[in-house]
């Protein structure tokens, strides 16, 4: 799939890569003890801050919701999830190149990004369709 193709690729690849550094970040502000992650959650949210984005994200993440009673096929499900969208979106390489980012810079990245997309944000409405149409594809 080339560009020419589908000229709205890119902006699905970007909210991806927000979505995975956004994931990364809670999972990294987090740490148990005075902070969980719903807790990291909403001080990275307050780092997005804009409520277009963050909506198009919460509708993300109910492509990742598990509805499963055995912890086990929770995990396999969300692994074969996830793997299923960096493969199919950023692809492995760009998403092994934030593993090793520290907080800051990790943080950094996300901002930058953020504001990268808010640029585009006319194209939220396309973004949105596009989301539906994946949540609908697997029953979300």
């Amino acid at each position: 799939m080339t560009e020419e193709e589908f000229p709205f690729l890119e902006l699905f690849n970007d909210l991806a890569r927000i979505y995975l550094e956004r994931e990364l970040l809670i999972n990294m502000v987090a740490n148990g003890k005075e902070l969980t992650l719903t807790d990291a959650e909403r001080i990275v949210d307050r780092i997005i801050e804009d409520f277009h984005l963050l909506k198009l994200i919460r509708m993300l993440d109910r492509f990742f919701l598990i509805k499963e009673r055995d912890s086990v096929k929770i995990v396999r499900s969300y692994r074969y999830r996830l793997n299923l969208f960096v493969d199919r979106t950023i692809g492995l390489d760009s998403f092994a190149s934030l593993l090793h980012l520290k907080r800051e810079e990790l943080e950094n990245m996300l901002i930058k990004e953020k504001e990268n997309l808010l640029k585009r944000r006319r194209e939220f409405p396309i973004l949105e369709a596009q989301l539906a149409v994946l949540l609908k594809w697997h029953g979300r």
